[in-house]
């Protein structure tokens, strides 16, 4: 089986009649030729000043600020949950033992595994 290594061709100039077989069952022996071709100098990457990552939003995409520690959001929910970990707010209590949490899906996730509600079956 004659496999043709196109992304080495493509890297390194090789020449279509180069090959290099691939062993199996009832192969050759025959020896590997690979391309006598130089490869080409790698290509120094840009200076890490002069690149912006993709992941860090520009300060306009975060309008809404902590009033405590000045830390910004997207959206005013994510503001308004982030609030209550300076104010020690608890607006979501569990229904069975009164617990109280910042975060109503830390609510249901404990109102599922509540002690309390274990007994009461």
């Amino acid at each position: 089986m004659v496999v043709f290594l196109h992304l080495q061709r493509a890297a390194y100039g090789a020449v279509l009649s180069e090959f290099v077989r691939v062993g199996g069952l009832g192969g050759s022996m025959e020896p590997r030729r690979v391309s006598t071709v130089a490869p080409a100098p790698p290509v120094a990457p840009a200076p890490v000043a002069d690149r912006q990552p993709p992941y860090m939003p520009s300060p306009e995409w975060r309008p809404y600020s902590c009033r405590f520690c000045l830390k910004k959001f997207k959206r005013k929910d994510h503001l308004t949950d982030h609030e209550r970990l300076h104010t020690g707010e608890r607006p979501y209590h569990c229904q069975h033992c009164g617990r109280g949490f910042a975060q109503r899906s830390n609510c249901r996730n404990h109102a599922v595994r509540c002690p309390a509600a274990a007994s009461m079956l």
